[in-house]
């Protein structure tokens, strides 16, 4: 079950980075690459799944502390600190 809890996490905190590093190179990309990562585009649902994810991942992290599986609990603590901090930076800058 840590092996789910990690790749679930990673896969929240990967989404969170690219939620994050979109907005600060998006002169770069061509329009027509801009309008796949709106609302409702292919690439905004993936990241919102990816995130969907990772959230359901910091919830594994919560029963698994309570099943007593402390195997690396303090990296897992801070992947599940560095996805909900970069889901409130998200949040916050609107994007």
């Amino acid at each position: 079950m840590i092996r789910l809890e990690v790749a679930a996490l990673a896969t929240g905190l990967a989404s969170v980075v690219v939620a994050l590093f979109i907005p600060l190179i998006w002169s770069v990309f061509p329009e027509i690459m801009r309008t796949y990562f709106l609302g409702g585009e292919p690439g905004a649902v993936v990241v919102g799944f990816g995130v969907l994810v990772g959230i359901v991942g910091s919830m594994l992290f919560v029963i698994n502390l309570f099943r007593r599986q402390f195997t690396l609990w303090w990296v897992r603590l801070l992947t599940v600190l560095a996805l909900y901090l970069g889901l409130a930076t998200a949040g916050a800058t609107g994007i």
